[in-house]
């Protein structure tokens, strides 16, 4: 009995080894590289290269941790956004116009609540939300009791301070009427919900203080900076020789990326794209430095010589990130093509631009570069639609197959780059580019009625002067042919696009599953639009891959360093 006794308290003692030994080993793992939750991905994540120092201990905002309160348990004194005063102050300025506004988050589930801030200098008290803001009444509500708020500028209901010329109310929510069920999100006012049912569907992990990642990209706290500066001065997040989120990027993976994506977690508004490398050979491109560069400096003193672009899509969803790839991949540089003469002239040029930057809706040519076909008489803003039954629709140009030329209802296929643009993209060969194009000039339509904001036609036919035809092959001729010096570096078919969203704190639980949906549909769907689960985001525009026929991918996943 004794000896029995010794087996089993040995043995006892060798399962505690076995599970100390099993303890330390999931303690190192932790200690290096961080596991990510299997049902997402199932891979680790390396440690950063480096860090770079992205908060201050002066910073009211910078890796703070912030959750709104749920609409049935917010009190107004409570659980305050670390964000609050920062924008408080920033709505003071006096460069800042009455009824500039701020939501304290933009992004939030369907049970959660905000703050609003909007300036108004009219020495009141208490103004209603519809009356202030272009919100319309019995949108949000304080739970339970009020279907059109008061904003109140007496230093309560979140006011910070009375009679400052910012009218503030928080804890407000999405009335149960404004929410359409059959939606996994929606918007409206630049306020974006979530259905609460996407709660802990998605994580972060912090590489260091102030930088996060998941598969879909990086999720940056920059501080007070981003405070001061996202509504006005958003160059200071972005530029090159001032952007602390590259720099933090940099720092952790390396110089890696062909593309950075800039993306607020507001409203911010507006696209664009700044070109900081053109490499590739036979598409006119003309830098102005040395090494292909356009002369820029950066915030960590290197050349940076892989990056091609930067781009700002200032909207919380992915609005015209397309568009704004095609501008950092082909330009439009090509001047003096088809033909050269009478440059920038409207109906009348013959290049196929004519601000140098979008490709003219007169040619049939594809690509979201394209923009409407203008009003010939009174050109942009008044794009041409047709009667198409009683649809009103978006109208480009095609030929027909008894040569006339006639307007067709532009879809979403239409928006899939022609040949000659993935020749130029570098992923097709000039023999597989073989379509032929025509350009227009001086064109004219047949029964239209002038609207306000457009012109209506229900006659197809499209009159002209003359027909430029054009291929591929004299693209080639007139700029030579397509070489990519970087080619070891540089692979179109698989671009690297670091999805950089910026904020003060930390992003909120709703923010980070807001953009994770969205970039890695983006990244990873079939299209032709980015899908919210089963829910098509209709204002998204087509994704990448799905607008090259899926010759060309972006890659936004940089857990691993390869």
């Amino acid at each position: 009995m004794k000896h029995i006794l010794i087996t089993i308290s040995l043995f006892r003692h060798f399962l505690l080894i076995q599970a100390l030994v099993a303890f330390l080993a999931i303690w190192v793992t932790s200690c290096g590289d961080q596991e990510e939750d299997s049902e997402t991905t199932g891979s680790t994540i390396d440690n950063p290269i480096t860090t770079y120092s992205l908060c201050t201990n002066s910073d009211a905002t910078c890796n703070k941790n912030w959750e709104p309160s749920l609409k049935t348990s917010c009190v107004a004194t409570e659980n305050i956004s670390p964000s609050i005063t920062g924008y408080t102050n920033y709505l003071k300025n006096n460069h800042v116009k009455d009824g500039t506004r701020i939501f304290e988050p933009a992004i939030l589930f369907i049970d959660e609540t905000l703050t609003i801030m909007v300036k108004d200098s009219s020495g009141l008290k208490s103004k209603s939300i519809s009356k202030l803001t272009n919100i319309s009444s019995g949108f949000l509500e304080v739970y339970p009791v009020s279907s059109n708020p008061e904003l109140y500028d007496d230093g309560t209901n979140g006011d910070l301070e009375a009679n400052d010329g910012i009218f503030t109310r928080s804890c407000l929510s999405l009335s149960s009427s404004s929410w359409n069920q059959s939606k996994n999100t929606d918007q409206a006012f630049d306020i974006f919900f979530i259905n609460k049912s996407y709660r802990n569907t998605e994580k972060v992990f912090e590489l260091y203080p102030g930088l996060s990642i998941n598969d879909t990209g990086f999720f940056i706290s920059l501080g007070d900076e981003y405070t001061n500066n996202i509504k006005f001065n958003s160059g200071q997040l972005t530029s090159p020789s001032t952007s602390r989120a590259m720099a933090a990027v940099w720092a952790a993976r390396g110089d890696i990326f062909d593309i950075f994506v800039f993306t607020p977690r507001h409203a911010g508004g507006g696209a664009g794209m700044w070109r900081l490398h053109d490499f590739i050979q036979g598409l006119n491109h003309n830098p102005s430095c040395s090494d292909y560069s356009y002369c820029y400096n950066y915030i960590d003193s290197q050349e940076h010589p892989e990056l091609i672009a930067g781009t700002w899509i200032g909207w919380p969803s992915i609005q015209s990130l397309t568009h704004e790839l095609e501008h950092a991949m082909f330009g439009i540089n090509t001047k003096d093509f088809p033909e050269s003469g009478n440059r920038g002239k409207f109906l009348l040029t013959r290049e196929w631009t004519v601000d140098g930057m979008h490709i003219e809706a007169d040619s049939t040519v594809n690509t979201y570069l394209k923009g409407p076909l203008w009003d010939p008489a009174r050109g942009y803003p008044y794009a041409v639609k047709l009667k198409v039954g009683t649809r009103k629709v978006e109208t480009h140009i095609v030929k027909n197959q008894d040569g006339t030329f006639r307007l067709k209802e532009r879809s979403t296929d239409d928006y899939k780059l022609s040949d000659i643009f993935l020749y130029i993209l570098g992923v097709i060969t000039a023999e597989e580019a073989n379509e032929t194009y025509y350009k227009l000039i001086n064109y004219s339509l047949n029964d239209c009625i002038s609207e306000n904001n457009y012109l209506l036609c229900t006659n197809d036919l499209i009159n002209y002067d003359e027909v430029i035809t054009f291929t591929t092959a004299d693209f080639i001729k007139k700029f030579g042919g397509y070489s990519n010096p970087r080619s070891s570096s540089f692979d179109p078919a698989n671009f690297k696009l670091g999805i950089l969203n910026i904020s003060d704190r930390k992003h909120t639980e709703a923010e980070i599953t807001l953009k994770s949906i969205v970039y890695r549909s983006y990244a990873t769907g079939t299209g032709p639009k980015v899908k919210f689960g089963d829910q098509v985001l209709d204002d998204s525009g087509n994704i990448w891959s799905y607008t090259t026929h899926f010759k060309s991918k972006v890659i936004v996943d940089f857990r691993k360093i390869k």
